[in-house]
């Protein structure tokens, strides 16, 4: 209760990062939520004391529940929609990717305009002959695999029935005499909303789970060919989304190696992982080279050394921001996680393997302190999230230092077990629904508008600009227009006009859902909104008011 006191007082002054707006529409409700289902199951531990083993077919069959929550779920609770720009991103180049392509030839006559379409997130250069995003493209690939043979959809979801399994054969190598260990850490992973709900999405994070744990299982094997097949899970994990989150995993491993003076591994994994590294750092220059063209002007600073600089520039009041995105993650997870895994920190006093769990968490919490506190938007916290399988593990050790309790505790874990499924998950997945809904609806309405562009005024609500998405080939309709990226508004409107095309100019009242969500006052149409409707009629467009 301390910890989770000492991270509500400091995230509350994250109250100008997207963590803080969170705090009271999502986070303090749950953790009211869940102290009330915590003291339903202190106080009335009515529930079967049976062991907390599962068979064979009760992993199978949690295996299909899991797949098909999330598959439902993308839909039903998330409305199908792509909310993030990290999951947009996870589209737009998993289509690329599926049409053989590395990149995406821009029309020359958006070349010059592209700031308008919406690059954020993309290679930072202007007048680009061809557009793809700045993320690294293992994610996307895995998508267009999957797109191949099935919904792409299903990448997250059989990606998260991965994990569950791989966390599971990691406990087997771990503890071969205790399979009741090894079910407390499946139990860990899935009843974790933050599992659950990010399984639902294009995120990158459920490869990065499963793609760890593969790797860790390969590595408890021991043997030469296994090390060889963790390198190459290593080279796919690191490439998936952002190059540190697979080497921050990785890195207590070294230490682990070197404390058992296992010299010979030691030097495989170093000289491989140099070599990984090294390949994933030119990646972003290789693709500009593909995207940028003579008239392209290429940013300074397209390396990733340049941009871990601008992050620590802006890092500022990382404390605080820290604290909201840690109460969230415990808040996104089922109500034995904390307990347990405190529990499972414990046995780091006096266990290697536990030590080098728990360093890939702390590492990873350390490191995204100092260089990106802030998470976006995300279920639980994103960057841990593929140390979910480090801290199911970790209760897996805890359950095992509590083994002389364990007659009286299996109580506690099947009535938790219950509640979490049935009360906690269920409000967790509301309150998705309710987040993703906002947009989704404002982005269905601009889907509806019958124009042939549309002007997105990132000023009307909060984080309006994702709703700025078009696809690579810009085959939908209304194209979406960033008005604030306008450098010369009349130079894009005769652009725009040249064929008296149809334009919306929304107000703030299309998106009311996004008002309601963050509790702010849409207001009257802007003098900006004016203008810009002046200046495309002017331009000789056909000009509709949202």
């Amino acid at each position: 209760m301390g910890l989770i006191a000492a991270l509500s007082a400091l995230s509350v002054l994250a109250n100008f990062d997207i963590a803080g707006m969170l705090l009271g529409r999502q986070d303090f409700p749950l953790l009211g939520l869940e102290l009330i289902l915590v003291a339903l199951v202190i106080f009335r531990p009515l529930a079967p004391a049976r062991p907390v083993v599962f068979g064979n077919r009760t992993l199978i069959l949690t295996a299909f529940i899991l797949v098909a929550v999330c598959w439902w779920g993308h839909r039903a609770v998330l409305f199908g929609f792509d909310h993030t720009r990290d999951e947009q991103m996870a589209v737009f180049d998993s289509i690329v990717f599926a049409h053989g392509r590395l990149v995406w030839p821009l029309p020359s006559a958006w070349q010059e305009h592209a700031d308008a379409l919406n690059v954020r997130f993309m290679l930072p250069v202007a007048r680009p002959e061809a557009w793809i995003s700045a993320y690294l493209p293992g994610n996307a690939m895995l998508r267009a695999v999957v797109g191949m043979f099935a919904d792409p959809a299903l990448t997250g979801p059989l990606l998260s029935v991965f994990a569950l399994y791989a966390v599971w054969r990691c406990a087997r190598l771990l503890w071969p005499d205790d399979r009741e260990a090894a079910s407390i850490a499946v139990l860990t992973l899935a009843l974790s909303g933050q599992v659950v709900l990010t399984g639902m999405t294009a995120f990158a994070m459920p490869a990065h789970l499963a793609a760890n744990l593969l790797w860790l299982w390969l590595f408890l094997k021991r043997r030469r060919a296994t090390d060889l097949a963790a390198l190459t899970v290593g080279l796919l994990a690191t490439g998936l989304h952002q190059p540190l989150l697979h080497p921050m995993f990785v890195a207590p491993f070294f230490l682990l190696m070197l404390a058992e003076k296992q010299w010979a591994r030691l030097a495989l994994f170093t000289i491989g992982y140099c070599g990984i590294m090294a390949f994933w750092m030119v990646w972003p220059h290789l693709m500009i080279a593909l995207v940028a063209g003579p008239h392209s002007v290429v940013a300074s600073g397209t390396g990733y050394t340049d941009r871990l600089r601008d992050m620590l520039a802006g890092n500022y009041r990382a404390i605080p921001v820290m604290a909201a995105n840690l109460l969230r993650f415990v808040t996104w997870q089922w109500l034995g996680f904390l307990p347990l895994l405190l529990a499972g920190f414990a046995v780091t006093r006096h266990d290697r393997m536990a030590q080098t769990l728990a360093g890939g968490m702390l590492l990873t919490v350390a490191v995204m302190t100092v260089i990106l506190a802030s998470q976006g938007y995300g279920f639980g916290y994103r960057y841990l999230h593929g140390l979910l399988g480090n801290a199911a593990l970790l209760s897996g050790y805890g359950w095992r230092a509590l083994v002389g309790e364990r007659d009286r505790l299996r109580r506690f874990v099947w009535r938790a077990a219950t509640l979490s499924l049935l009360v906690q998950l269920p409000a967790q997945m509301y309150l998705a629904h309710r987040q993703y809904g906002a947009y989704a609806g404002a982005d269905a309405r601009l889907a509806a508008s019958g124009t042939d562009y549309v002007l997105i005024d990132q000023r009307h609500a909060p984080f309006l600009g994702d709703l700025a998405l078009n696809r690579p080939d810009l085959s939908n309709r209304p194209i979406r227009l960033i008005a604030s990226s306008f450098g010369d508004v009349e130079r894009i409107a005769r652009f725009v006009c040249t064929n008296h095309a149809s334009v919306a100019v929304p107000h703030g009242g299309i998106y009311t859902d996004v008002h309601r969500l963050y509790r702010v006052d849409p207001g009257p149409m802007s003098a900006l909104d004016q203008r810009s409707r002046a200046v495309f009629v002017a331009a000789g467009c056909r000009v509709t008011a949202l």
